[in-house]
């Protein structure tokens, strides 16, 4: 005769679950034993951490010899802990009044929320996605108030108004942190920028609230391919299987904007985006970016550089030099082809020819034409010149 169920498990307040069993003859679950009267058989009483009665029912009829329980775990539940568990347990009489008995344990936990890599030097996530805000403390303060600003603005917050006092702020226990968090029911994260979360934290109900801040780098799913390049480029360390000792995902999103920010500071000077850069500087970009990455990891090598030397033998660490020739190889590149890409791109992007005027002498004092105005309304014509824009006149 076996009787089985679900294996042990864990279950989160404020879900529904169900918990199953199965009964049957033997080993192979070919021969169901049947319920003597399926209105009241198999019945089940769930029992919390402290014994009590917290639901009863008729266990439901799934197939032969199988049967499920739907329990809706209250938010409030009491936690379990390794000495208190809950369990449930079922009560059968057969079609030949014999009567068995089937006891499993399990857990209640609290909501689990999904936290950022410790490894991870910032909070990140894609543009237009659901993101949950955490915040951790040891203590339990009175009130916890989140704001939130996008980019620089401090007038036009995303999030205001959201408390631990209001409801909004859910609190569970994870050991030693008191975690708090609030999971908006819309996105707010809509725009790729650096998001501002600024936490309040009172101590009492009549103390000064302390403020903590957390940075979130909302990206634009489009950055995503540009990792894999520069990671190639620069992260080279990567040489044991499934073990990666190299740079986050946040560290290379960070080279790539600050590649971005140098490639539109080369003349001439651009206004790109993620999304607009065209191809032809696809190369560069990624280039610049691991120009950034590598200058972060030439600042390491300096730092574990190491020489020793003895009455024998000597010893000496520095790959410092190695990457400096890299970097002098990345900003050769750069020097030699970026202007070249990007006033080439600037040509085709703006197709004014050469100017075409004939210009006019002013005669000098022996009637050669020696002067030529480039004054306002002057021989030029147009006043373009006198507007200093010789880079559309001349189609640069």
């Amino acid at each position: 005769m076996i009787k089985s169920s679900s294996s042990v498990r864990s279950l989160q307040r404020g879900d529904t679950q169900k918990l199953e069993v199965s009964f049957f003859e033997d080993e192979a679950k070919t021969i169901p034993i049947v319920s003597f009267n399926i209105d009241d058989y198999p019945s089940y009483t769930i029992y919390d951490v402290s014994n009590t009665d917290v639901s009863n029912g008729v266990g439901t009829y799934t197939s032969p010899g199988n049967w499920r329980a739907t329990w809706a775990i209250p938010e409030n539940a009491a936690l379990s802990s390794d000495d208190r568990k809950y369990r449930i347990e079922w009560y059968l009489l057969d079609v030949n009044r014999r009567q068995f008995n089937f006891v499993q344990e399990f857990d209640v936990v609290d909501t689990i929320i999904n936290e950022s890599e410790i490894a991870e030097q910032q909070l990140q996530t894609l543009v237009n996605k659901p993101f949950v805000f955490i915040y951790k403390t040891k203590v339990i303060p009175y009130d916890i108030e989140l704001t939130v600003f996008p980019g620089t603005s401090e007038t036009n917050p995303v999030i205001e108004n959201i408390s631990l006092q209001g409801g909004d702020i859910l609190m569970r226990n994870d050991d030693i942190w008191q975690v708090y968090y609030y999971d908006p029911e819309e996105v707010v994260l809509t725009n790729p920028c650096m998001y501002t979360a600024l936490w309040a934290v009172k101590e009492t109900e009549n103390s000064t609230p302390n403020y903590d801040y957390q940075l979130i780098n909302v990206i634009p799913a489009s950055i995503l391919q540009f990792i894999p390049p520069v990671r190639m480029v620069i992260d080279k360390i990567q040489k044991k299987i499934n073990t990666i000792e190299g740079y986050q995902d946040s560290d290379i999103v960070q080279y790539l904007m600050r590649g971005l920010e140098f490639i539109n500071g080369w003349f001439p000077v651009t206004y790109f985006t993620v999304n607009s850069i065209p191809k032809p500087l696809h190369v560069a970009w990624i280039m610049a970016s691991s120009w950034y990455g590598l200058n972060a990891q030439h600042l390491l090598e300096v730092e574990l550089t190491y020489e020793f030397s003895g009455q024998v033998d000597s010893f000496s660490f520095d790959h410092a030099a190695g990457i400096e020739s890299v970097l002098s190889r990345i900003w050769e590149y750069m020097t030699n082809e970026l202007t070249k890409t990007k006033t080439q791109i600037f040509r085709t992007s703006h197709r004014v020819g050469v100017g075409a005027n004939r210009m006019q002498t002013l005669k000098g004092g022996y009637g050669q034409g020696l002067v030529f105005p480039v004054g306002r309304g002057g021989a030029m014509g147009g006043g373009d010149i006198a507007s200093g824009n010789f880079v559309a006149f001349f189609g640069l």
